[in-house]
């Protein structure tokens, strides 16, 4: 861990000299600055990190909090390890499980072990310098008994350096802006953030959408069987999933990344007020074991959505612009349009049972599994005749789903027994003029267009009459 810092530091080193360059000078609201006592870059202090214990940082809005070292040593100074679940060389006192973010501690380690000053100025105005009442307080504390406190003031009008003062020091210093940027954050600002994971969409291996009722719409990848379709929906009906809307459904939602951090929680009741107790669920599964899960909530206001997006209980803001588009068209979107759509592989037998009689389309197979024929009602028929009237069957597209109960009896019910020894079922009903409606065993409920059904019927009728 020190030769990482030392080469962190070094980097704000030549970010140092860099600024020198510049001739930074204080905002032109500052008094006018005096030759510099200290021309080239140099630190404003040095301490051995193993003596540091905490530093309290305290803003101009009045927020305060303290950090305590969780670095450990051996008698000899030797590094041993970090103390604390979340694997930081801080934590926040009284809120140990805060995940700091890794750019946050890191500055706050350095600055408890040195400071980087570009220019020292002596007899500056402090109000002119933001230092009268300065953006943030710092008051770092060692176990020697030891304490430094600085205050942070105004940006310099280069736009690289902000003015500190030292207590005790009576010089005003220049140093990098970066400092100032993290350090006069309010602390949720220095939560760690849920980076998007951009997995492949060929990487997936199944999703979900679950609403807020706990109705789940589960779809399957069945990667290399050799399947027509490879998307599978399992939930709420079997049925075939479209390729082009599940991957990019894939891709928005390993996309997603957290824009702001909001608060921890630890109850369902706590969840709440965001709209999180009874959520949206994202979720994809990948190939690697990953699962990615996304809760949705309330608006946030500022275009944005509360989220959880890990296994705790912090709660996140996402982008609304950024939400995978099925958010606003619904989870229709990812089926594609046919009704209990099954690949001729998978298929024993194909029952067609009307009121006045019944068609039934088989294909034999030989002992290594392969199609030899293909017969209807026990008739051997041509290849192409058979694949009319399957595809009659089985391409049948639905244009919407309805909650509508089915009415009267079945004008014609289908069956399809699989090889694996399973059954689905799909039973058509009158429903108006141009529409008959569809409903699958497992529940799924279309309309399509009359002329379609009338199609599939006038296919059999023909070929077998």
């Amino acid at each position: 861990m020190r030769r990482s810092l030392v080469l962190l530091l070094c980097g704000l080193v030549i970010g140092g000299l860099c600024l020198t360059l510049n001739v930074l000078q204080p905002e032109k609201a500052a008094t006018p600055a005096p030759t510099p006592q200290v021309q080239s870059y140099r630190m404003l202090y040095t301490r051995d990190q193993t003596g540091f214990a905490s530093m309290t940082v305290t803003l101009a809005s009045g927020e305060s909090y303290t950090v305590d070292s969780s670095l450990a040593y051996d008698e000899q100074g030797n590094y041993m390890g970090v103390y604390n679940g979340l694997g930081q060389p801080v934590t926040v006192r009284g809120q140990e499980n805060f995940a700091l973010d890794s750019t946050s501690f890191q500055m706050m380690l350095l600055t408890a072990t040195n400071l980087p000053v570009t220019a020292s100025y002596s007899g500056l105005d402090e109000g002119a310098c933001g230092l009268d009442s300065p953006a943030a307080r710092l008051e770092i504390a060692y176990h020697s008994g030891e304490t430094i406190t600085l205050a942070i003031g105004k940006a310099a009008a280069s736009g690289y350096s902000c003015y500190v003062k030292m207590a005790g020091d009576n010089s005003i210093h220049l140093v990098p802006l970066d400092f100032r940027q993290v350090m006069t954050r309010p602390l949720k600002e220095h939560h760690r953030l849920v980076p998007a994971i951009n997995a492949a969409p060929s990487q997936a291996v199944q999703i979900a959408v679950v609403q807020p009722d706990s109705t789940a719409f589960i779809a399957t990848n069945h990667i290399g069987e050799d399947r027509i379709l490879t998307w599978q929906i399992e939930k709420p009906y079997l049925h075939a999933g479209s390729k082009t809307h599940i991957e990019a459904f894939v891709d928005e939602v390993c996309a997603l990344s957290a824009a702001g951090y909001e608060a921890s929680v630890s109850t369902l009741e706590e969840l709440a007020p965001y709209g999180l107790d009874t959520p949206l669920r994202l979720l994809v599964a990948l190939g690697d074991g990953t699962i990615r899960d996304i809760h949705l909530g309330n608006d946030a206001g500022n275009g944005q959505v509360y989220a959880r997006m890990d296994t705790t209980g912090d709660v996140y803001r996402v982008r609304a612009a950024d939400l995978p588009a099925l958010v606003q068209t619904g989870t229709d979107e990812l089926l594609d349009r046919f009704v209990a759509l099954v690949a001729s592989k998978d298929v024993r037998t194909t029952t067609v049972t009307l009121p006045q009689g019944s068609y039934v389309l088989a294909q034999s197979r030989d002992e290594a599994g392969e199609i030899v024929g293909q017969t209807i009602n026990g008739v051997p028929v041509p290849l192409n005749l058979f694949g009319d009237c399957y595809e009659a069957i089985v391409g049948i597209q639905f244009d919407k789903v309805t909650a509508d109960l089915p009415m009267g009896e079945p004008l014609a019910e289908v069956r399809y027994d699989l090889l694996n020894g399973s059954a689905l079922t799909v039973a058509y009903y009158d429903y108006d003029v141009n529409y008959v409606q569809a409903v699958t065993g497992t529940g799924g409920s279309f309309l399509l267009r009359r002329e379609r059904f009338d199609n599939m019927i006038t296919t059999l009728k023909e070929a077998m009459p």
